[in-house]
């Protein structure tokens, strides 16, 4: 609801290899990308927040996702970046004025990243925004045609779309959606 007050961009984009279902700690995952989500929003006053999910690495059963939450908000300076994994820790007081918050979402997200065995970082530069990246371990689920199979659309064979966006990241995924039926 923030962003839409905000009238910004929410974009979600997950890459084709990425199994439909899988087995993992949705609950750690789901407070680490609302915690991140909600910085995002916060900290970006006009343009978008996109998440991006794909497959890092897989070994058998064994996944690595790398998720990425990009925002096109205010930045971060360089050299308050050792302070953000750091309890209770702002980067200035203005902007503790300014936006809020206590300083914890990122700590616990960190924490709950390590529990789940993966790893969590930041690139930034002021005024051009943030992406928060972070590594999630999972299983894939044993019976993936169970789950949801994505079937060609014949009906849609020949057939000529114009996309219109006026986001570009927003118009890309479209394309792409529309290149896989």
């Amino acid at each position: 609801p923030r962003a839409a007050e905000k009238g910004l961009e929410l974009v979600y984009d997950v890459d084709d290899d990425v199994p439909d279902v899988l087995t993992g700690d949705v609950t750690r995952l789901r407070q680490v990308l609302v915690n991140l989500l909600s910085n995002a929003v916060k900290f970006t006053g006009a343009g978008e927040v996109v998440i991006h999910c794909r497959l890092h690495a897989q070994v058998g059963p064994q996944l690595a996702l790398a998720f990425a939450v990009r925002d096109t908000g205010i930045g971060i300076p360089a050299a308050h970046m050792d302070r953000l994994f750091v309890a209770f820790s702002q980067l200035d007081a203005s902007t503790t004025r300014q936006y809020g918050g206590t300083g914890l979402g990122l700590v616990i997200s960190k924490h709950l990243v390590d529990m789940m065995g993966g790893e969590i970082w930041v690139d930034s530069s002021v005024d051009e925004g943030s992406t928060f990246h972070f590594t999630f371990l999972a299983q894939a689920y044993s019976d993936q045609t169970a789950a949801h199979q994505v079937e060609p659309h014949p009906a849609l064979a020949g057939k000529h779309v114009l996309v219109v966006a006026e986001d570009n990241t927003n118009r890309a995924l479209l394309l792409r959606l529309l290149a896989n039926w």
